[in-house]
């Protein structure tokens, strides 16, 4: 029985799909209200408007959402930021986001991450929107 039902799935050709964590943003999946306030300790470095002005010592985090990290022209970034290949994907800055010198060892950001899974899901949600 074991031989027939493996036999069956190799001449199906069955997809397998690995599990993979996924960040969700669209906003009927988030706390808009929750993701803005605890934005508020970003904001003590960051802007995220369109006035194109960065923060008193990080980037303007507007559009950051696929943006290529490093990428933006009138910021001096981390050499470990300017050097990286990666987007700024949901899951990627989620990944950030949870521990910032995990993902990028030597970047400047001296902040220790949201631990909460649902405040970094909301927040980039916000930043989303």
């Amino acid at each position: 029985m074991k031989r027939f039902f493996l036999a069956a799935i190799r001449s199906l050709g069955v997809l397998v799909l690995a599990a993979v964590p996924t960040v969700v943003i669209a906003s009927e999946n988030c706390d808009l209200e929750n993701g803005r306030s605890v934005f508020q300790s970003c904001a003590v470095c960051h802007t995220n408007d369109d006035s194109g002005r960065h923060g008193a010592v990080g980037p303007n985090l507007n559009g950051v959402l696929n943006r290529e990290v490093g990428s933006v022209s009138d910021y001096k970034f981390s050499s470990a930021l300017k050097k990286s290949d990666e987007k700024w994907t949901p899951e990627h800055l989620h990944a950030f986001l949870e521990s910032p010198m995990d993902v990028y060892p030597l970047t400047r950001m001296a902040f220790g991450g949201l631990k909460n899974d649902k405040d970094r899901r909301d927040v980039i949600c916000m930043l989303g929107e």
